[in-house]
């Protein structure tokens, strides 16, 4: 494991993972897009504290060096399926704009729309969201869940406003 190998290196290992952190490839952070100086500000501050070497280093001890994969349950895929379709409608500034259109147009058109857009994007054609695998019952529970989540269409909504569309 990367952080147990960079931990027992000592002071540069922390240092190295308080970087990688930092530097938020993936964007968890909100740091992805932040200058590299404002980066390094951040390092800096985070190995000032004083705590996060030794927090890193228990959290370390708490995580066994072999797990046995563990196989999701049915409620597991669906609600982890149905985040990541709340998560990507609530990155629409990066969607194309054909997309956008159609969103929008299905949302305009009610219920009989927001269920074309659940469905859509749980069919996942592209394999964007990785649903494109799941089968055909978990598919379904995932549409049945986002519909009876009343924060869907309502995100929709807000992140198309935010798009001043």
């Amino acid at each position: 494991m990367w952080l147990k190998t960079q931990a027992a290196l000592g002071k540069d290992g922390i240092q190295q993972i308080a970087t990688t952190l930092a530097q938020d490839a993936q964007g968890h952070f909100g740091l992805k897009h932040l200058s590299n100086k404002k980066k390094g500000k951040i390092v800096e501050s985070v190995l000032a504290d004083g705590t996060f070497e030794e927090n890193l280093l228990n959290a370390l001890k708490s995580i066994s060096a072999k797990r046995e994969p563990r196989v999701p349950t049915d409620q597991e895929i669906v609600t982890n399926s149905a985040n990541k379709v709340m998560n990507s409608v609530n990155y629409l500034e990066h969607w194309p704009q054909a997309s956008i259109d159609w969103l929008k147009s299905k949302v305009a058109s009610g219920s009989s729309g927001m269920s074309e857009i659940a469905s859509t994007l749980v069919a996942d054609a592209q394999g964007h969201l990785k649903l494109h695998t799941l089968s055909d019952k978990h598919k379904k529970e995932v549409v049945e869940s986002l519909l009876a989540d009343k924060d869907f269409e309502s995100v929709i909504r807000a992140n198309l406003e935010k798009l001043k569309i």
